[in-house]
């Protein structure tokens, strides 16, 4: 459960906290997740970025509309659940979005299908 659980703390009061200089810095977390729709929303409304690879499931899909990072009226729904692996979307919390491809595991070049 989220009251127990260890990031609690951080998102509550590790993004609050001075470093060593006394100064308040960014927090930044990386994560992956696969059933995002279980994270606590402390977690996912303050996410800066969000890399969304094939998602298939309907609970996940309505919780990335309710968090704004899928549109109602946009053609992302389809492209979402039909992407190929290595490909992504990646959402900004500042509005902007975009596609993209992550370099092949093995040859470390974008992958060619």
């Amino acid at each position: 459960g989220w009251e127990q659980n260890p990031l609690r703390m951080v998102v509550h009061r590790g993004r609050h906290a001075p470093n060593a200089d006394g100064e308040i810095c960014e927090l930044h977390l990386l994560g992956a997740a696969r059933r995002p729709q279980n994270l606590a929303p402390d977690i996912s409304q303050m996410a800066d970025q969000c890399f969304m690879f094939r998602i298939q499931g309907a609970l996940t899909l309505e919780r990335l509309r309710a968090d704004s990072m899928l549109e109602d009226d946009s053609d992302d729904w389809d492209r979402i659940r039909l992407q190929p692996n290595f490909e992504y979307k990646l959402w900004k919390s500042d509005g902007g979005a975009s596609w993209g491809r992550v370099l092949d595991p093995f040859t470390r070049r974008p992958d060619t299908k």
